[in-house]
């Protein structure tokens, strides 16, 4: 088998590949002529393991050749690599499977050869990305990002009271006995939900379903809650009713959704006034989930205690936005998932995939292109 790598990886990962395909393309960003390259590149090659940014500048009328079998994107979400003209193209011809099952009933069909499943890193980041949530939530709830600014700026031993506002008393939130609400229940909301519980929090889930269910894709080692046992109670985010009373529970709201047709906007200001007073939101998983006025509103209000995005509405959030410097709102950009080596992980998902798939099971992640994810 070819495979076709377009991001920078270690050494170590390169061995891995190496061992697992006959024959690898290495051109990371630093290669010359670099798109002409991976267009011819991709007449051969089997597994094609890519970024979005990389699919971006490819041509839309090259297709590839017909060995190709799996395009392993190296993110979760799939929103940004779902706009590239390139994969747009091969969605609409008919070359990209629609999900992982009308895939694997190819494989022993006529059109087995044109059929090519696209895969995620789903699951890769539920480490660093789950801690970014504990962390940002501690911070908000010890006014951390308040006590060191004003020690590097003022450099002066204060009172607690000097981080609120007059007439308030200082003190300080902790986890324990907090209801949390996970919107959301991937790899990233699974393993949030184990720190948390060991905090003292109480757990519970909205999803699609509103049902328990097993994480069947790509688990890190010691991570998560396989059968979904962490939740007191489930939530439907399609009903209306349920997604009201799951929201008047939660005095911490994190969100860890991917970008669709559904979730765009799926908080806007009637559901952040569902929220406790005091609740605090902390969003992992695309900007525009969040109605960002509605957000600022119900932060300016004093309605919520806090914020913390790592993902924003515009993104990027334009300087001088009223977010960035708002005292009950923490935002990074987009970098909770930036751990180190975390390509080589992308690489090991995709060498367990192909292994699986060459032992007549199925890879990681498939991607359902109609929901986006």
């Amino acid at each position: 088998m070819r495979a076709l790598l377009t991001f920078s990886v270690s050494d170590a990962s390169l061995s891995l590949l190496r061992e697992c395909f006959s024959h690898v393309t290495y051109l990371p960003s630093t290669v010359p002529d670099r798109q002409e390259r991976i267009h011819e590149e991709l007449q051969n090659a089997q597994v094609f393991i890519t970024h979005a940014k990389d699919l971006a500048i490819l041509d839309a009328q090259k297709t590839p050749g017909e060995n190709l079998k799996i395009i392993q994107i190296g993110s979760a979400g799939m929103d940004a690599a779902l706009k590239t003209g390139w994969l747009k193209s091969l969605i609409d011809s008919g070359r990209i499977a629609k999900n992982g099952e009308e895939w694997k009933d190819c494989q022993n069909s006529l059109v087995a050869e044109s059929s090519i499943l696209l895969t995620n890193a789903s699951g890769v980041h539920a480490r660093s990305i789950s801690q970014y949530c504990v962390a940002t939530l501690l911070t908000l709830y010890h006014s951390l990002d308040k006590q060191i600014v004003h020690a590097r700026n003022k450099r002066e031993w204060v009172t607690g009271d000097a981080f609120v506002g007059s007439g308030e008393k200082y003190c300080v939130e902790t986890v324990y006995g907090k209801t949390v609400g996970m919107l959301g229940y991937g790899h990233i909301g699974r393993e949030t939900a184990r720190l948390l519980k060991a905090f003292g929090a109480t757990i519970i889930a909205a999803t699609s379903t509103g049902t328990q269910r097993s994480d069947t894709g790509y688990v890190l080692p010691g991570t998560g809650d396989c059968d979904g046992s962490i939740p007191e109670t489930y939530y439907a985010t399609t009903d209306k009713a349920a997604c009201h009373d799951f929201l008047e529970r939660v005095d911490v709201l994190i969100c860890s959704v991917p970008s669709t047709g559904r979730t765009s906007g799926m908080i806007g200001q009637e559901q952040l006034g569902c929220l406790p007073k005091d609740a605090v939101v902390i969003n992992v998983g695309r900007g525009d989930l969040i109605d960002t006025d509605a957000l600022l509103e119900s932060l300016n209000a004093g309605h919520l205690r806090g914020a913390a995005l790592d993902v924003t509405s515009p993104e990027p959030l334009p300087s001088g936005h009223p977010l960035w410097s708002h005292p009950r709102c923490i935002v990074t950009p987009h970098l909770s998932g930036d751990v180190k080596e975390e390509m080589d992980e992308v690489v090991r998902l995709c060498v367990d995939g192909v292994k699986r798939w060459q032992a007549g099971g199925m890879v990681w992640n498939a991607v359902d292109v109609e929901k986006g994810y």
